[in-house]
């Protein structure tokens, strides 16, 4: 036995144990560890030995060496994995990627080995070599050829399938040239190719590189001719004969799949040689011709999921597909396909019954999203933006074409489009969307029988491509927002609506329907076509509201009709009751549709008539009008213009029709939909909620929280409420808030996988909660440290709202808070300093500011020997030296605003930990600390209000108290001397600080500080409880000793003592070396 056979039965073996369920998981690990070693020994000699395991002819490899394998099952099993191991191998290592670094791939499906895995590697390429890769397509061609010495079964031929597309991506027609040819040869007769084929398409479809689109085009011109003929012939068997064989439609749907992956991906390469753009006609014409045959010949239309249906789809999508792809190319068939696609949507129309659904609704939903794509292309719109271009291409919202043919493509679209969409075709698919495709089916109305809120679920989540209705309204919508379609079809439309007589018809059939014999037509089918016009309304609303006077027809039709049938046994909460409330819906819908236009007289009523829509005790069915009661509702409170004042009496009532709705529903989307709503209405309701609202929003909240469960969305949406609710009721009144919101909190901060979503919220209540506190709670006080935990352990996505939540705590929980908590302050400032850009910096300061204001000795010893103040002069030093990567001025300016408020407080004690202990190896000099200040003294916010005001006042403060004087040489008698020369040195820019801080305190003094911002931030988006933050910042600011102290004399008296302990020589020396007229503004300021 040769090397290889050896290698592949080695291989063979280690698969077989991986196939087996039963087998010893460290038995499993042995083996992959085995065909790891293979593959990392010798990579091309493990490919080889794959495709021996996976072509030879059965029976050849056993469980080991003496033994063959006698269960097909098992042969089977093997071969499977072996070609999943081969595809991982084309996957990852034909061709160079990602740098020599492979991505992780699935692993065997009985695997239970980790990161180790065979199938798995991460280890850098060994190159496939060129003999080895020629060897592999050899085999692959050999298997498209059916010359294997086994049959394929279903999932081998899946194998198979994935392994050509995975070549077939990596290689070119050149690199790989018989691949082409082997899979074309048995497209007639081969279903197993065609699907190769097809996914070889496929593979290269979802690619994005240039390589891979150059390989489809050039596979797309080399296979057309031979596949258009193909499938013109298979269409004229099909034709002759619809009664066909399974595998015959199998095959057909095929190569119809594979022709709509060509045409719809590269009709620009196909158009552009003549041969392919001829069959291509010949194609799209075989596409209609075939058909409209089945359509004609089949004795009644095909049903969903029969093959002509699939096929019809197929067809259809074919042209509606390539069109949209590719707008201009595709401008020459247009003609022909408006009319064709007209004529079928009209001949469906008529063929449809009343009540039921429309025939064939994938080629009807296929057809309306042709239409609707040619006629709001605006690369069909000579006058469009998005048309031609002179400079050598075409743009259009799909792609680029060469400027000749795009323009003239251009022209023949913008004929084609001018001659089909006439005044009369527009009219009649209007009329065609909302009388047939818009009204409700049977089906429609039993889905809606059977679970009303499933049904508003699928109603919501229909798509233009799987919806008929949804088809119909898009096709509607895009007619009457063109230019002819928009006088037209409002006109259309408003010669129904102002029919108010047969509006109130309708609505008194639906309210006598009780207990008809037909159910699902609620009586009579001029409701279902009642509620279709009114969705064409709904739709067209913004062109409808100016042409239309919506007062009127809300009080003669439209409110009527909803009380008419609100007040009918119909509408009664009767459980034998099957009457569907089809009208009572739609209008409840459409109010939302209009609520630009109504009127400040309006809205009350309105108001009014959907809070009893919503408390209505009705059978169960009107579980869809009460959750789009809720959808319009929304819409109302979001409104710029909603009615505060005449909703007030209306809010308790609303919020309890929210809650009882909400224990009724069960579908997720329903929940999130009322509890949306129910946080809208408290915010918009603001401090006029009232007691009983606010009541009635907080006592089932923690039910709900509770019921919720794991379902955080919904906890997402309780904790919303309760900010809401904390900024509409008083200060007294939200501590009765806390029982309930602290377990909330946390839980919700408690940092597991399992409640990150709920994090922001709950941090945004707690926030809320402590700014309108009105005293200290104990229960927020033991929460603290939850945020802590965010801040140090955390990323810092939290960080805004976590440091606004602190300055809160220093200002109501006072020196209790501090006493316990001061460590925790160290370690998250440590870990913030020269790690923040410059917004976070400024919320950080919030907090710093209120700490130095509050506790200003304390909180500087509290700096210092927590290693912040050290930190801070890193940051220093980076500006100092210039170092590439340095904090900017405005981060800068605020860290030593805290070591100037440090030596305000404690002077000695600051300068002495700072600049005196360990001298030798100090980050930042006393020298180069005073440059520093004195050079970025402009920086400190002059013109930042009163913000900037303070923070100038405490450089000036900082830098009047190094002056020495008669407290002693700064830092202490072992730095004697040192500050007492820099400052002298210096004396000059130091007074010209104090004069310029002076001369714009008497200016603030002189302006007042009403109205000036107390913080830094540029976008205070946070606003729960903004407005008793700003009471007591405001308090705070009032007693900060920077701000009580007097300037002016605390200057003075420090000038003065610095003099006398100077000396009147030195003093004198110093003032000398002074500009004279700074030191005669200052005198003159000290006398004013």
């Amino acid at each position: 036995m040769d090397q290889s056979s050896s290698v592949a039965l080695r291989v063979a073996h280690s698969l077989s144990f991986l196939c087996d369920a039963r087998a010893n998981p460290s038995d499993l690990k042995h083996h992959e560890s085995l065909l790891l070693s293979f593959s990392n020994e010798d990579i091309n000699g493990y490919l080889n030995a794959l495709c021996e395991v996976f072509f030879e002819k059965q029976g050849t490899y056993g469980g080991n060496e003496k033994e063959s394998i006698e269960s097909t099952r098992r042969e089977e099993s093997i071969r499977l994995a072996a070609a999943l191991c081969m595809k991982t191998l084309v996957a990852t290592k034909w061709k160079p990627r990602g740098g020599g670094v492979l991505r992780r791939t699935t692993s065997f499906p009985s695997s239970q080995a980790t990161s180790q895995s065979p199938l798995a590697t991460q280890q850098p390429p060994n190159l496939l070599t060129s003999e080895t890769k020629n060897k592999f397509r050899h085999m692959i061609i050999t298997t498209l050829r059916n010359q294997l010495p086994f049959p394929l079964t279903l999932p081998l031929q899946n194998s198979i399938q994935v392994l050509v597309a995975k070549i077939g991506r990596f290689d070119s027609i050149q690199e790989n040239p018989e691949l082409l040819p082997a899979l074309l040869n048995s497209l007639p007769t081969s279903t197993f190719n065609a699907s190769c084929f097809n996914k070889l398409l496929k593979e290269l479809a979802t690619q994005r590189l240039l390589l891979h689109k150059k390989n489809f085009a050039a596979i797309s011109t080399a296979s057309f001719p031979s596949l258009a003929n193909l499938f013109v012939s298979t269409s004229a068997t099909l034709g002759s004969q619809l009664n066909q064989t399974d595998a015959f439609y199998t095959h057909y749907n095929i190569l119809a799949k594979i022709l709509h992956k060509l045409v719809t991906h590269t009709l620009p390469s196909l158009v552009s040689i003549e041969n392919t753009s001829k069959l291509l006609s010949v194609v799209l014409h075989t596409c209609q011709t075939t058909i409209s045959t089945i359509m004609s010949k089949s004795p009644s239309p095909p049903q969903p999921n029969t093959p002509l249906y699939k096929i019809l789809n197929r067809l259809t999508l074919i042209s509606v597909d390539a069109q949209s792809n590719h707008p201009l190319p595709f401008a020459p068939y247009l003609t022909v396909h408006l009319n064709f696609f007209y004529e079928v949507l009209t001949t469906l129309s008529r063929q449809k019954p009343e009540g039921e659904p429309f025939p064939l609704q994938k080629v009807a939903i296929n057809t309306c999203n042709f239409l609707c794509n040619v006629k709001s292309e605006r690369g069909y719109d000579p006058t469009s933006s998005g048309a031609a271009s002179s400079r050598g291409s075409a743009i259009t919202s799909k792609g680029d074409a060469s400027a000749e043919a795009a323009e003239c493509n251009l022209k023949v679209a913008a004929a084609s489009c001018h001659r089909f969409f006439t005044t009369e075709v527009c009219t009649i698919l209007a009329n065609i969307a909302i009388c047939a495709l818009m009204p409700l089916t049977r089906n429609d109305l039993e889905e809606w029988q059977n679970d009303p809120e499933a049904y508003m679920v699928t109603v919501e989540q229909a798509t233009v491509s799987d919806d008929a209705h949804a088809a119909g309204q898009q096709l509607f919508l895009t007619l009457q927002e063109s230019k002819i379609g928009r006088p037209l079809l409002s006109k259309f439309l408003l010669d129904f609506l102002l029919d108010y007589d047969s509006q109130l018809k309708a609505a008194s059939l639906e309210a006598a329907s009780i207990s008809a014999p037909s159910v699902q037509f609620v009586g009579d089918l001029k409701v279902l076509q009642w509620d279709a016009i009114y969705s064409a309304a709904g739709i067209a609303a913004s062109s409808l509201e100016n042409q239309i006077d919506f007062i009127d027809w809300f009080c003669k039709a439209l409110a009527p009709a909803l009380t008419t049938i609100m007040q009918s046994p119909a509408a009664s909460a009767s459980d034998q009751n099957t009457v569907l409330p089809v009208l009572r819906h739609r209008i409840v819908w459409l109010l939302g549709c209009f609520v630009n236009a109504l009127s400040d007289t309006l809205r009350p009523q309105i108001y009014n008539a959907l809070v009893s829509v919503l408390n209505h005790d009705s059978v169960k069915s009107d579980a869809m009008v009460k959750l789009t009661c809720v959808q319009t509702l929304n819409g109302l409170f979001e409104d710029w213009d909603f009615d505060i004042p005449s909703f007030h009496s209306l809010s308790a009532p609303t919020i309890r029709g929210l809650y009882a709705l909400l224990d009724r529903v069960e579908e997720l989307e329903s929940s999130t939909l009322i509890l949306q709503t129910c946080s809208v209405l408290v915010a918009r309701m603001g401090m006029t909620l009232g007691a009983e609202a606010a009541n009635a929003v907080v006592l089932p909240l923690l039910q709900i929280w509770e019921l919720a469960g794991d379902k955080n969305v919904l906890r997402k949406y309780v904790l919303t409420i309760l900010t809401n609710v904390s900024a509409a009721v008083s200060a007294e009144e939200v501590t009765l808030l806390y029982p309930v919101v602290q377990p909330m909190l946390d839980l919700s901060t408690g940092g597991g996988n399992a409640h990150v979503y709920l994090t922001d919220d709950a941090l945004r209540l707690w926030l809320a909660l402590m700014r309108v506190a009105p005293e200290y709670n104990e229960g927020f006080h033991l929460l603290f440290p939850k945020i802590s935990n965010i801040v140090v352990n955390m990323d810092w996505e939290h960080l805004k709202v976590c440091m606004l939540i602190l300055e809160s705590y220093i200002f109501v929980g006072g020196q209790t808070f501090w006493s316990q908590y001061a460590g925790e302050l160290s370690k998250m400032y440590l870990s913030l300093v020269g790690n923040v850009k410059a917004k976070a910096a400024t919320y950080i300061m919030l907090s710093v500011d209120a700490l130095m204001r509050k506790f200003p000795l304390e909180g500087s010893q509290m700096l210092l020997e927590g290693g912040v103040y050290k930190s801070i002069l890193n940051c220093c030093k980076d500006v100092i030296s210039d170092a590439k990567e340095r904090e900017p001025d405005i981060i800068l300016v605020q860290w030593i605003s805290v070591i100037g408020r440090g030596l305000i407080a404690n002077r000695n004690a600051v300068a002495h930990g700072l600049f005196v202990t360990n001298a030798s190896t100090y980050v930042c000099s006393p020298k180069e600390f005073l440059g520093l200040m004195l050079e970025k003294f402009d920086s400190t916010g002059y013109g930042w209000g009163k913000t900037g005001q303070i923070r100038r006042r405490v450089w000036a403060c900082a830098l009047a108290s190094l002056l020495p004087g008669a407290d002693g040489p700064v830092g202490g008698v072992a730095w004697e001397g040192t500050w007492d020369n820099l400052m002298l040195k210096n004396l000059d820019q130091v007074i010209n600080v104090f004069v310029d801080v002076l001369t714009e305190d008497a200016a603030a003094a002189a302006a007042g500080s009403e109205g000036e911002q107390f913080y830094d931030s540029e976008e205070e988006t946070l606003i729960g409880g903004a407005e008793e933050y700003e009471k007591k910042l405001r308090t705070e600011i009032a007693n900060d000793p920077v701000v009580t102290v007097n300037l002016k004399a605390f200057v003075k008296s420090r000038i003065d003592g610095c003099a006398i302990a100077m000396g009147q020589d030195r003093w004198r020396e110093a003032i000398e070396s002074c500009e004279p007229v700074v030191v005669q503004q200052l005198m003159k300021l000290f006398v004013e």
